[in-house]
């Protein structure tokens, strides 16, 4: 019941960040992914809602890895997925955990948060 009242306000509640005029540009130009913790339900839910899906070419969610942010599992899986290697990926993210998760997966880091680039070492 829980987990049901937090999909609904989530859902409820949710907004596109500015981020997706990126996505929009780049769509169908370079690969792109959604790399999330939600589980499917929820991700597919909220990318339907926005009607999303179509401008990815690979959707990675929390039924998909065994180990969870700050793992890098779920970005490498989308690298992989996409044929692309890790250092060319640039991974949009609102969350710390994200951020930790993508800089160890050798992935430079957009905080859309903040607005900045955080490089991967």
């Amino acid at each position: 019941m829980k987990r049901k009242i937090a999909m609904d306000l989530t859902y409820e509640h949710s907004s596109l960040l500015p981020a997706f005029e990126i996505i929009q540009h780049y769509s169908g130009k370079k690969p792109l992914a959604v790399g999330t913790g939600a589980h499917r339900i929820q991700a597919y839910k909220l990318l339907d809602k926005f009607n999303l899906r179509p401008y990815f070419n690979t959707i990675i969610d929390a039924d998909d890895v065994k180990q969870h942010k700050p793992s890098p599992e779920t970005f490498l899986l989308c690298a992989e997925s996409l044929g692309v290697e890790p250092k060319h990926c640039l991974v949009f993210e609102d969350a710390a955990l994200g951020i930790q998760a993508a800089l160890a997966g050798g992935m430079d880091v957009f905080d859309v948060r903040t607005n900045q680039i955080t490089k991967a070492r």
